[in-house]
């Protein structure tokens, strides 16, 4: 079982940056990306272990058959600073190929500029898939379940990922699934295990909620940008009552000195993001030094948090 309240928490961190001036995640060009980026093009036919693919059906065949779910990674992949990011510092490392070619599959759905990255056929396909998971920006990670029914979580991009910290990310995706959870409650009291099954299906519909509002949004303004928030900061409720129940368990079977460091590192882990929210609170402008700020404080955030997620292996 995952905490599954960090990816949240990317999200609403996300959601104050816009509040703040949405400096942070709609600048392309803040940062530096390399116009190349390293490693193998993803397949155009067929789908292998461990390599990315175009080939959507051949990936879900293949997933059906290896029992193995799939990430979708929405890109664009000749313009996107950020996908260039996350190509370059994430999947381009050989940890990454490492984790992903025993645990997912990897496909790529591409809208370039250059059309003649994606092969014609893929072309509408990728429409109705990006209309179908509602979409809305780059690069978006959706993971789905082995029979691509059902989505299990979405992913972000950060300056701050890495290989490591992103395989971390999509475990606890993984550890959240239904047939995970449902493993979870029955190690729990019957009134425990139903207020962590409320406050997963409170999060969730909110969730769904907030994905159909978004898609009815036809321009930005504060009222917008406003009832996103609130959105945001009511599924991080509902997590915060999760994650606690799952700490909690986790702590009982520690022996007392591992659940004594477990409690200090939550601690410091939610002081770290406090931190991170009230000093976005203040609308730091785009400067460099602003950015690198971000980085450090984000960075900690993820440090701590992987560091508690060392505890459920």
């Amino acid at each position: 079982m995952k905490a599954l309240v960090h990816m949240r928490w990317q999200w609403l961190v996300a959601a104050l940056v816009v509040v703040a001036g949405a400096w942070f995640v709609t600048a392309q060009d803040s940062f530096a990306v390399d116009s190349e980026v390293k490693g193998e093009p993803a397949l155009t036919q067929g789908a292998e272990l461990g390599k990315w693919t175009q080939d959507y059906d051949a990936a879900l065949k293949l997933a059906k058959e290896k029992d193995m779910p799939l990430l979708l990674d929405f890109t664009g992949s000749d313009w996107c600073a950020w996908c260039k990011l996350m190509d370059r510092q994430v999947f381009a490392d050989p940890k990454w190929d490492a984790y992903a070619k025993d645990h997912i599959l990897l496909v790529k759905l591409d809208f370039p500029q250059d059309e003649k990255l994606v092969p014609e056929p893929f072309r509408e396909r990728n429409q109705k898939l990006q209309q179908q998971f509602r979409v809305e920006g780059y690069p978006t990670f959706v993971l789905l379940s082995a029979d691509g029914k059902t989505e299990l979580g979405r992913l972000n991009a950060g300056p701050e990922k890495t290989a490591e910290s992103f395989a971390s990310e999509v475990k606890q995706v993984l550890r959240h699934s239904d047939s995970a959870v449902a493993a979870f409650v029955k190690q729990l009291k019957p009134e425990t295990a139903k207020a962590y099954q409320d406050a997963l299906a409170t999060s969730r519909k909110l969730e769904t909620d907030m994905h159909a509002w978004m898609a009815t949004v036809k321009e930005e303004s504060p009222e917008v940008r406003a009832k996103y928030v609130d959105f945001m900061q009511k599924i991080e409720a509902a997590d915060d009552a999760a994650y606690t129940i799952e700490v909690e368990y986790l702590q009982s079977t520690l022996p007392a000195k591992k659940a004594a460091a477990l409690r200090k590192l939550v601690e410091e882990e939610t002081a770290a993001k406090q931190a991170l929210q009230k000093w976005l609170s203040t609308d730091p402008q785009p400067t460099k030094e602003n950015r690198a700020t971000y980085g450090t404080m984000s960075g900690k955030v993820d440090g701590l948090h992987q560091q508690v997620e060392a505890f459920w292996n």
